[in-house]
C-alpha cells in the first residue's frame, strides 16, 4: 500500500510539473500574440497616417496647380498674390504632414512635393513654378527647424 501511494503522489507531482510547463507555454504564446496584434495596429495606423498625408499632399498640388492654370489665364497684380498666398498655406500643411511620418515616407512626400513643382518640370508655367518652388523649400527648411531632421 505505501508503494501505491508513493507510486500516485509521484504520477499526480508528473502531472502537476507538465501543467506548469503547458501553462508557461500558453502564456510565452499569448505574450507572443498580444505583441504581434499590437505591432500589426501600430503598422496600421502609420499605414493610415501616410494615407491621410498623401491625400492631403495631392491636395496642395491640386490647389497649387489650380492656383497655377488660374495665373496662366490672368494678367498677373492682385490675383497671383493671392494664388500664391493659397499655394503657400496649402504647401505649408503639406509640409507640416509631412514631417509627422516616419524617416523614408517623409522624404519621398518632400520629394514628390518638390518635383511637382520644379521648374523644368512646368515649362508653361516656369515662372510660377519657380515661386512655388521657392515656398517648398523655405517652408521645408523652417521645418527642418522646427523639428529638426
Amino acid at each position: 500500500m505505501r508503494w501505491e501511494r508513493k507510486r500516485e503522489e509521484r504520477r499526480l507531482r508528473e502531472m502537476k510539473e507538465k501543467n506548469e510547463s503547458y501553462a508557461e507555454e500558453q502564456e510565452i504564446w499569448q505574450r507572443g500574440a498580444d505583441f504581434r496584434e499590437a505591432e500589426a495596429a501600430d503598422l496600421d495606423q502609420k499605414r493610415r497616417e501616410a494615407e491621410a498625408a498623401e491625400a492631403k499632399a495631392n491636395k496642395a498640388a491640386a490647389a497649387a496647380a489650380a492656383a497655377a492654370a488660374a495665373a496662366a489665364g490672368s494678367k498677373g497684380g492682385e490675383g497671383d498674390s493671392k494664388i500664391l498666398k493659397d499655394a503657400e498655406v496649402e504647401i505649408k500643411m503639406a509640409v507640416e504632414e509631412a514631417y509627422q511620418l516616419p524617416a523614408a515616407e517623409k522624404k519621398k512626400k518632400l520629394r514628390d512635393l518638390r518635383m511637382r513643382w520644379h521648374p523644368d518640370k512646368n515649362p508653361m508655367l516656369k515662372t510660377l513654378a519657380d515661386e512655388i518652388s521657392k515656398i517648398i523649400n523655405s517652408e521645408i527648411e523652417r521645418a527642418k527647424a522646427k523639428y529638426g531632421d
